[in-house]
């Protein structure tokens, strides 16, 4: 997994990253990676452009099927097990792309009408366990903004809260103090924007 911001990202400039100690350096990094897993983990996918390879899949016996880490940018193949091996040596039949009709931002791939594989109707994806493997090359070729700018929030709410506004209660200027709302910490925990990761979220199969 690649971090979604790094430490020179200008989300970060209420930091100064480069004038803190060695100790705050390796901390705001830890916290980088601590929030980009968390995002990742949330939204089940790698935002990180990446080729994929073998990427397995249960087959159900649709003539559609969602790969793990859309948006797809190029399909190369799909392998479907035509034959188990008790010796692990099974046996694939490899599908090129120009068989199949995909949808780059869902991740969707469909079988083009008129494919016959096994159903005179159309293709399918035959039903098994782990019977179907996906090569292809997918993610953001750049992570998208808002998703960089709540990594970015995230870290420096966790390092520093008083640099961040967000979830001040009470405030006063002489003798300046601030407190959070009771729910702050709760809120930076689960990250309290994250509807915002609701629209890159994907659905677990």
């Amino acid at each position: 997994m690649a971090n979604l911001i790094a430490n020179s990202d200008p989300h970060l400039n209420p930091l100064d990253y480069d004038n803190l100690s060695a100790r705050d350096m390796v901390q705001v990094d830890s916290l980088i990676t601590a929030g980009s897993e968390y995002i990742e983990r949330y939204c089940n996918r790698v935002f990180a452009s990446a080729v994929i390879t073998d990427e397995v899949h249960n087959g159900y016996g649709f003539n559609s099927m969602f790969v793990r880490n859309p948006p797809i940018t190029t399909l190369t193949q799909i392998e479907i097990i035509s034959a188990y091996s008790s010796t692990g040596s099974d046996t694939y039949d490899t599908h090129e792309a120009t068989k199949f009709l995909y949808d780059e931002q869902t991740g969707e791939i469909n079988w083009k009408p008129g494919i016959w594989f096994g159903d005179t109707t159309g293709g399918v994806f035959p039903k098994g366990f782990q019977n179907v493997m996906a090569t292809y090359t997918g993610g953001y070729s750049s992570v998208p903004e808002a998703v960089q700018l709540l990594c970015a929030e995230f870290v420096i709410e966790m390092y520093d809260s008083t640099l961040s506004s967000d979830g001040i209660d009470k405030e006063k200027l002489g003798d300046y103090f601030y407190s959070r709302s009771k729910d702050y910490f709760e809120n930076v925990k689960v990250f309290k924007k994250k509807r915002i990761l609701d629209s890159y979220r994907l659905r677990k199969i």
